[in-house]
């Protein structure tokens, strides 16, 4: 029996979202390790030692290359993948196609793996703050004076309000469904201007410690200043790509069930 046109409309999407996919999964697991490379050899930043401090205000300690790795943790690899869960979930298998019971798969399931992502990404951030905030007091430091930092530190918080009113609104039983209808173009809003905004902040959190270390030898391409550029260039890729993912239509997970609902009804 041929496939329907439904079906087969179906199944180029599919491909062409999981093409994607696995071309933006592969950008960020490539962003994650030059986050390893670049803060995590001596010979570049220094290493990992959370909690550390050195006392010149110049040179950037290690508690400081713990934020970075941590910010890049938490919003690359939880807070985005959390994002593209929802996406990825409303695309079934081919081998599905007959099965109606599949679009009964309880979306409570999905409700709490997307919030427990967002709460791991919240751990990581507050211990990525903690992290910076200790190293400029035992440096000497002053807090909170940069660009980088003031839309950090928005982004956290918008991330934060954003994680609060979603868990109240769509998690907690109880909530009206009206309530639920409102609040949902908001959410989404909001994770859009959360997930453009962390990425602002991160690039320029590269930036801010590229320049910081050492302009000059920065500017004499030394392999720490290419290797932190190849990574910002990476997070925007990957963003890119998250961005294909989250907003076009044809991936919408709503969408593509009710497709996928009328293709089995076509194919009885």
């Amino acid at each position: 029996m041929e496939p329907s046109p439904i079906v087969e409309r179906l199944q180029q999407k599919q491909m062409w979202m999981y093409a994607t996919f696995a071309v933006t999964e592969m950008l960020g697991v490539l962003a994650v390790c030059l986050v390893f490379v670049w803060a995590g050899k001596t010979d570049y930043l220094g290493g990992f030692a959370f909690g550390d401090g050195q006392q010149s205000a110049v040179q950037l300690a290690p508690g400081l290359h713990d934020h970075s790795l941590h910010v890049p943790h938490g919003q690359l690899t939880r807070h985005l993948q959390s994002l593209l869960l929802y996406v990825v979930s409303g695309f079934p298998r081919a081998w599905l196609l007959d099965m109606e019971l599949w679009f009964q798969m309880d979306k409570l399931v999905l409700k709490i793996v997307h919030s427990v992502l967002h709460g791991t990404s919240i751990v990581l951030i507050i211990l990525a703050l903690y992290a910076v905030i200790n190293n400029h007091n035992v440096s000497g430091s002053p807090n909170f004076y940069t660009l980088h930092s003031w839309v950090g530190i928005t982004t956290v918080a918008l991330f934060a309000l954003q994680f609060v009113v979603g868990f109240a609104s769509f998690l907690l039983p109880g909530a009206p469904e009206d309530v639920r209808a409102m609040m949902m173009p908001f959410h989404r809003f909001m994770g859009v201007l959360v997930f453009v905004m962390a990425v602002i902040s991160i690039i320029s959190g590269i930036d801010e410690k590229l320049i910081f270390k050492d302009s000059a030898a920065y500017a004499d391409r030394v392999n720490w200043g290419t290797v932190g550029n190849i990574l910002g260039c990476s997070v925007i890729l990957y963003a890119i790509g998250i961005g294909i993912l989250v907003v076009n239509p044809n991936f919408r997970r709503e969408n593509n069930i009710n497709s996928e609902y009328d293709a089995i009804t076509l194919n009885r």
